[in-house]
């Protein structure tokens, strides 16, 4: 009882803190401070969710990823008012509970991925070209030696042929970067009509890490 009271209070000052943003968001004009805003609130929004789910799980010990993924993804495209008729969104997520530390990983990591996604993948002239929807997939799963696999992939307009992850300014691919070496996993980028993100790390950290 203490530990589900622990997740709702944790819950809450999160929602507090993404209510507080939205009020700013409502009051700003600048286009890009609202944008600011609106990426720290997905940011908050993607932890809230985790200790949603455990408070009103009847087991505390972890979460259930293509749940949380799904309501991840259903705030996001609600979040940056994404039209279905122009970006679809694709899921395949293994039904399985994992831990708190690998949910937010997975989360903050979806978010920032997605939120590109979202802003720059897809310029009109992009989907005019395409003569279709654009498409992002989003896929987990376990792999053998207790690792997973977390793969976003979309046909978008593509990264530069000479980027280079190390090297990113954008904050949000800098912030994917970091979060991947601290969760101690790898990620591959591949550049072929779109983009695809490939993460592979430990379904559970080393201690110490």
């Amino acid at each position: 009882s203490l530990l589900r009271e622990l997740h709702h209070r944790i819950k809450n000052n999160l929602q507090f803190m993404a209510s507080l943003l939205n009020l700013h968001l409502r009051k700003t004009k600048s286009k890009k401070l609202r944008q600011i805003l609106t990426e720290s609130q997905s940011r908050i929004k993607s932890m809230s969710l985790v200790h949603e789910s455990l408070y009103s799980s009847q087991d505390l010990s972890g979460i259930n990823i293509a749940a949380y993924i799904s309501n991840l993804v259903s705030y996001l495209s609600q979040a940056y008012i994404l039209n279905q008729e122009k970006i679809q969104i694709k899921i395949d997520i293994e039904e399985i509970t994992v831990d708190t530390n690998l949910a937010i990983f997975c989360g903050l990591t979806i978010n920032e991925l997605l939120s590109n996604c979202f802003k720059y993948a897809y310029p009109e002239e992009h989907l005019e070209k395409l003569g279709q929807p654009g498409e992002i997939k989003i896929k987990f799963k376990t792999i053998k030696d207790e690792r997973f696999q977390l793969k976003v992939i979309d046909n978008g307009i593509g990264l530069p042929s000479s980027f280079d992850l190390e090297k990113a300014t954008s904050v949000g691919l800098r912030l994917v970067n970091s979060l991947v070496k601290q969760y101690q996993g790898t990620i591959k980028i591949e550049k072929n009509r779109g983009t695809s993100f490939t993460i592979v790390g430990p379904l559970k950290r080393t201690n110490g890490s």
